[in-house]
């Protein structure tokens, strides 16, 4: 029979491993980390406003740099009118399904160029014009399904929060995945104005529900785009500042408050060439209110 001491003495004279002397330089080396500052390799930006204010005006202006041209428009709103002088490549998309058809294809296209880094094939940046206007269409084709399930119980025009929690993991995903595609991605949308009594009006990209202030979260970069012929000249500016009104961020840190006559490649440029500490945190003192 065996007794717990003689158990220990046979358990202490087990040979143990030696312990792995790691170069500490092999291993950075193999892992290949950046510093924050590094970490910055595309533009990712949310960028609303009112109709006619030119939002897709601007996206266009990616084509005019070798930076951020060739330029893909996905085209939900067939709202592209102010792209047909430029040499930009446009695919019209209704549906969800289409929608990650495109990108599987932008994925699977993904390559690695001399200096070692992932891109995407021919692309140097995609847009999806509108987002909101996608959200809310894809809510159409879950309300038709869900009523072809149950017509008995289910109106068709009032979505459940089941319908909302399937619309809101569509666009969750979809934004998740070309968000991280290796090019610039530029997410276009409308805005949403909240008036309560005695409060100012507060501007919110033009989502509903949560995915008002989610799809924000996954952007580095939220801009509020307005223009003003006050004057007789017209003057286009980008909010990235948020405030108690505006909903805006730049993680970058290098965009300022606010962007006069901006464009893709310009807003590039300032960021590419910023020294300016990237903002990790994710408080958002708009958001938390």
């Amino acid at each position: 029979m065996t007794t717990t001491s003689d158990t220990s003495e046979q358990v202490a004279e087990e040979p143990q491993p030696e312990p792995v002397q790691q170069d500490k330089r092999a291993l950075r080396e193999l892992l290949q980390p950046k510093q924050p500052s590094e970490i910055i390799d595309y533009l990712n930006l949310l960028l609303y406003g009112d109709p006619g204010t030119g939002k897709t005006w601007l996206v266009g202006t990616a084509e005019d740099h070798p930076d951020t041209a060739p330029l893909l428009v996905l085209d939900i709103d067939g709202g592209v009118t102010t792209l047909r002088n430029r040499n930009v490549d446009v695919l019209p998309v209704r549906t969800i399904p289409k929608l990650n058809e495109i990108y599987e294809m932008l994925f699977n296209s993904i390559f690695i160029d001399d200096e070692g880094m992932p891109k995407v094939e021919h692309y140097k940046t995609v847009a999806i014009d509108r987002l909101d206007e996608l959200a809310d269409v894809d809510m159409r084709y879950i309300m038709r399904d869900a009523y072809a399930r149950n017509p008995d119980k289910v109106d068709i025009d009032v979505p459940s929060p089941r319908e909302y929690g399937i619309n809101r993991s569509h666009i969750r995903k979809l934004v998740r995945a070309f968000r991280d595609l290796p090019c610039h991605v530029i997410f276009v949308c409308g805005v949403t104005e909240k008036q309560e009594e005695g409060q100012p009006t507060k501007y919110f990209p033009g989502f509903s529900g949560k995915l008002q202030r989610e799809v924000p979260g996954f952007c580095d970069i939220v801009g509020y785009y307005t223009n003003d012929n006050s004057t007789g000249s017209l003057v286009r500016r980008i909010q990235f500042q948020g405030t108690n009104r505006v909903q805006a961020k730049d993680r970058t840190n290098a965009l300022g408050a606010i962007v006069e006559s901006p464009s893709i490649p310009d807003l590039w440029e300032t960021i590419k060439n910023s020294d300016a500490i990237p903002d990790t945190s994710e408080d958002d003192e708009f958001n938390n209110e």
